[in-house]
């Protein structure tokens, strides 16, 4: 009964922390944004949600396991319920996705390439390395995209 449902509490106390910062929001996925972290990406200011190109995203449902008392478990599924439905619609929002759509894909673990992500509307752009220039490392890609 006492048990943690999962990340997704600490996930939408930092989205309401990203969301009461008044200067824009910029996002960047190294190496993978899963679960409740995709949210997170998806929150940034809108064109400035990134990836890195060996990224990978994946949206899912939210993770939980009950054990207790029959009414223990009653009680912590309403409220993974209502957490679920929360991040549905959050995500809805954020891709501009139907809540329908999200609830359709999240069924079963759903994962994304940087390029699949853009296209769905978690991000907004791939950064990517020019191979001609001196300094080809990530600093150099973020100065050259305007996150840093």
């Amino acid at each position: 009964g006492d048990r943690k449902l999962g990340y997704e509490t600490e996930a939408l106390a930092i989205y309401d922390l990203l969301r009461y910062v008044k200067p824009p929001i910029f996002t960047l996925c190294v190496g993978n944004a899963w679960g409740e972290a995709a949210l997170l990406l998806a929150a940034g200011a809108k064109g400035n949600r990134s990836a890195l190109p060996s990224s990978t995203i994946m949206i899912r449902e939210p993770i939980a396991q009950f054990q207790g008392q029959a009414s223990d478990v009653i009680l912590a599924k309403r409220e993974i319920t209502r957490v679920k439905t929360v991040l549905v619609n959050l995500l809805a929002k954020h891709t501009e996705k139907t809540p329908e759509q999200i609830e359709a894909d999240i069924r079963r673990p759903k994962y994304f390439s940087p390029t699949e992500a853009v296209e769905y509307g978690i991000i907004d752009k791939v950064i990517y390395n020019e191979k001609g220039s001196k300094d080809r490392g990530v600093v150099s890609d973020l100065k050259k995209a305007q996150l840093i």
